[in-house]
């Protein structure tokens, strides 16, 4: 419910109404300028000068500017290092040499950027981007006794560890941990068991079956063709439609190489020189399914050299 008051001079302290203490303010004008400037040329850090002018060519404003700034060039040296980790888990040891930061977290995702983050030194890089290692197999009997047989030493030892698939934006498949999956069924390596799977063929009850062809280049249904026979073999009843034969993919890979990365930094002026001698990358990993101490690395970086030239341009002013 609304009730009417009443208002008079006294409700304010005063007598009587009265508008003498009230200040009226000053005039305030708003003015806005509007146009464009012709600056001298393209050269770069020559300075303009803008003057704003009245109709009646009274000066308003003056403004110096420099349109084009341009700082350099500026030398700049990249150098390479040696980057040591663990892809995912210790089963996955790698090393790598390259530019940038080492990104070595032992991260659980197989599209994590492991590895330098820039790029690796071309020598160490198949053609696809891939690391070019190859298998050590006294380096997998350490804790796999199944890669001390013969047949598997003939069979896999200095075979690559890495295979480009050029599907899905490309991957590197790393061969050294593949298994078959479906129905609820695995088979895989399994120590205890002394199962190994790779992709090249598999190791079961004491006897070396290869693949007619590596993973990479077999088709969806030859690869679901030789997980189903070896389901068939082990018991598992499981039709191929739903067998699946899986590779661990190498985290961050395909990477450029740094010939290549330098050369994109300035057409011009950029200069890559590689390692003055290059090492086996397999002797750089640390202990295969444990954690321990990597070998240290000694010999020399690749560098790439480079100038940039920073440019700045002003292309408008909001107010002056």
């Amino acid at each position: 419910m609304d009730v009417p008051v009443s208002l008079t001079p006294s409700s304010f302290g005063e007598d009587s109404w009265s508008t003498k203490k009230i200040d009226t303010p000053s005039t305030v004008t708003d003015h806005t300028w509007s146009g464009t400037a012709q600056c001298p040329g393209h050269a770069p850090n020559l300075p303009c000068t803008i003057n704003i002018k009245s109709a009646t060519s009274q000066t308003i404003a003056t403004r110096t500017i420099t349109p084009l700034v341009q700082t350099g060039p500026t030398q700049h040296v990249v150098g390479s290092n040696m980057c040591q980790w663990y892809d995912s888990d210790y089963y996955h040891p790698m090393a790598s040499v390259g530019m940038g930061t080492c990104n070595n977290a032992m991260v659980s995702s197989q599209t994590y950027n492991y590895g330098p983050s820039t790029c690796v030194v071309d020598h160490y890089l198949d053609n696809h981007g891939c690391p070019n290692d190859l298998i050590v197999t006294s380096q997998w009997a350490t804790v796999w006794p199944w890669a001390r047989n013969p047949t598997v030493i003939r069979q896999l030892n200095a075979k690559p560890r890495f295979t480009y698939d050029p599907s899905n934006g490309g991957k590197c498949w790393d061969y050294s941990d593949c298994f078959c999956s479906g129905c609820g069924y695995e088979f895989k390596t399994d120590q205890s068991k002394g199962w190994g799977f790779t992709g090249y063929g598999y190791f079961y009850n004491n006897r070396w079956t290869s693949f007619p062809k590596p993973l990479a280049q077999m088709s969806g249904t030859e690869r679901a063709q030789q997980c189903k026979q070896q389901f068939d073999n082990m018991g598992f009843n499981c039709p191929a439609s739903r067998i699946n034969l899986i590779c661990f993919r190498a985290g961050g890979y395909p990477k450029q190489k740094c010939s290549n990365w330098c050369h994109a930094q300035d057409p011009t002026t950029a200069v890559y020189s590689p390692p003055q001698s290059y090492v086996t990358m397999t002797s750089y990993y640390g202990p295969w399914g444990s954690r321990g101490m990597y070998p240290k690395y000694t010999s020399t970086e690749a560098k790439c050299t480079f100038e940039k030239t920073s440019t700045t341009t002003i292309v408008g002013l909001v107010s002056i």
